[in-house]
């Protein structure tokens, strides 16, 4: 059984209404929740399962427990850095401490949500990410890696500075792509002299009024560019929020709500974005290409 499968039934179980609030039983359900799933199969399941406890006792035994007990650990102790998990149980005086715990309010709310990617659960994001977009380029990764993982460590401003930077490539990459394609002189013009001097604002403008140019030709699908200007405002907001908000010395300051909602976002946004890219990659072979 794959990690990535274990932290699905992790975040399932807490989602339960009645939850176990004792790390035991933590691990005891989601053994059940994995064997009832089958997301263990063959002869594992012969190795490590107690048949006639399960029978009688819907106890699967010890060696799953034992097997996983390390992984279940390190999920369970990541949950309580992020915030969602808090150790012992407010209710009672005598379970103050583990191996009693229970969900926060913020916790409870977002298991709830059941959006995917959850920014809380690292590994499930990333896989999300990268089996959203194929092709996704590995320098976004890395940078989406990191902005989750200091999200998770409550590094807020590390985060917001991964999220922009993760933001500033794949828009970089539009314009890359875009530039080559046939487009209104003057437009192509202001995407090459943006890449060229770095220009943030100039990059906005031109990567949208070319997008906007082909979308009005009729070039472009409309499942294909549907939302895309929100989207690419989303990406320079995010920008935005890394260049001023998290490092300007007189701002300085970061909303970790509004944060948590741009790392919900990203993936689908960049995957819009790719779209138009793939799109682009598709279709650039029967254009004519002009030179400046």
């Amino acid at each position: 059984m794959e990690n990535n499968e274990l932290r699905m039934a992790f975040i399932e179980v807490l989602s339960q209404d009645a939850h176990p609030t004792h790390i035991g039983d933590l691990v005891f359900q989601i053994s059940l929740f994995c064997y009832e799933k089958e997301l263990i199969k063959g002869e594992e399941i012969k190795r490590l399962f107690n048949y006639q406890g399960y029978k009688i006792e819907k106890n699967p035994g010890p060696l799953f427990e034992e097997k996983y007990w390390a992984e279940i650990s390190s999920i369970f102790w990541e949950f309580v850095a992020n915030g969602t998990i808090a150790v012992g149980l407010k209710s009672s005086n005598n379970a103050c401490n583990l191996p009693r715990f229970t969900l926060t309010n913020f916790g409870r709310k977002w298991l709830k949500e059941k959006k995917e990617p959850l920014p809380e659960d690292v590994e499930g994001y990333l896989k999300y990410v990268k089996s959203a977009i194929k092709n996704i380029d590995e320098i976004i990764i890395q940078y989406i890696n990191e902005a989750i993982k200091t999200f998770n460590r409550r590094y807020i401003y590390a985060s917001a500075v991964m999220l922009g930077a993760a933001s500033e490539k794949t828009i970089y990459l539009l314009a890359e792509k875009i530039k080559d394609f046939p487009l209104n002189p003057k437009i192509r013009k202001n995407v090459v002299d943006a890449l060229k001097y770095r220009k943030l604002k100039l990059l906005f403008d031109s990567t949208k009024d070319a997008i906007d140019e082909l979308i009005n030709q009729e070039k472009i699908p409309y499942d294909i560019h549907e939302g895309i200007n929100n989207h690419l405002s989303s990406l320079f907001d995010a920008i935005r929020v890394q260049r001023n908000d998290a490092v300007h010395p007189i701002a300085g300051e970061i909303n970790k709500d509004k944060l948590r909602l741009s790392l919900l976002g990203f993936p689908h946004v960049c995957k819009k974005v790719y779209d138009i890219l793939n799109w682009l990659d598709q279709n650039i072979e029967n254009q004519t290409n002009p030179t400046l």
